[in-house]
């Protein structure tokens, strides 16, 4: 489902654990859209446009890609990145018929730095994206980006796009980039790799998975819709299941239904959600 466009945060963030840099970020105007992708917004650490390729389909659902390059030593956030970081969000201007959008995102990896761990790239990436049209001919979107990068403080990095999907529909380019995205999204779990049951515990999440054997090290990534999560650490693990815990900023409420997870090991992964156990 694609979720309702929420508004945007301010240059100001204060984290729990980390300490953020507010620096100059190039979030100027940009111009008038005449492409189908917009241009690259840079920053200290990285840059940043939204690539887009082919028109809306018949349901109103344009594919991209959130392209951000990361210069070597600089990291970005995952969906969840734990109690202090920021995961990209997009806005779009008012009149852009834009009824949602959603971010996918790629198999993470665990960082481990001076302020703790948690999910992110520390590459750059492109984060797939469908944005619904209520009027497939929409031209001239306009909106803006807000996430943040890291190397050994973390910055937000807010900026603006601008993209007409009408006019490069074709582009090669542009293309190879969406398409590239998406294919390197995790496939959906199956029997014997996938998340078998989470529960609450007041603030604790317990949620089992079940891995292939062999598996060396599994990793899992998890994400409650509207409370910050910290990276889930392994409990107990047997044959074939393991037992992890995270913890919740705070006991959600309301309470979520389900949550959406990430597993990954030995060069594998899968994605997909779970019903919380009443």
């Amino acid at each position: 489902m694609l979720q309702l466009r929420g508004s945007i945060h301010t240059a100001t963030f204060t984290a729990m654990n980390k300490s953020f840099l507010i620096v100059g970020i190039a979030a100027l105007l940009p111009s008038l859209a005449g492409a189908s992708s917009s241009t690259w917004t840079e920053s200290t650490g990285g840059a940043v446009r939204l690539v887009t390729s082919g028109l809306p389909d018949e349901d109103g659902v344009l594919r991209g890609a959130l392209e951000i390059r990361l210069q070597p030593g600089w990291k970005t956030y995952w969906k969840e990145p734990g109690g202090s970081g920021i995961p990209p969000q997009l806005e779009f201007a008012s009149g852009a018929d834009v009824e949602g959008y959603q971010v996918h995102f790629p198999p993470p990896v665990r960082v481990d730095d001076e302020y703790g761990s948690w999910a992110g790239y520390q590459q750059s990436v492109a984060l797939p994206v469908e944005i619904k049209f209520s009027d497939p001919s929409s031209r001239s979107v306009e909106g803006s980006f807000f996430l943040g990068i890291c190397e050994s403080v973390c910055i937000p990095f807010e900026g603006q796009f601008a993209f007409d999907p009408a006019a490069e529909p074709e582009n090669f380019e542009h293309r190879v980039k969406v398409e590239g995205a998406f294919a390197k999204l995790a496939p959906e779990p199956s029997e014997g790799f996938q998340a078998v049951s989470a529960r609450l515990e007041g603030r604790e999440l317990r949620i089992a998975v079940d891995v292939p054997s062999g598996l060396e090290a599994p990793q899992l990534f998890v994400a409650v819709e509207g409370v910050p999560a910290n990276l889930p650490e392994l409990h107990e693990q047997r044959a074939g299941r393991v037992e992890y815990i995270a913890r919740l900023s705070r006991v959600p409420e309301p309470r979520p239904s389900s949550i959406y997870y990430t597993i990954t090991g030995d060069g594998r992964a899968v994605s997909g959600y779970l019903a919380l156990e009443e």
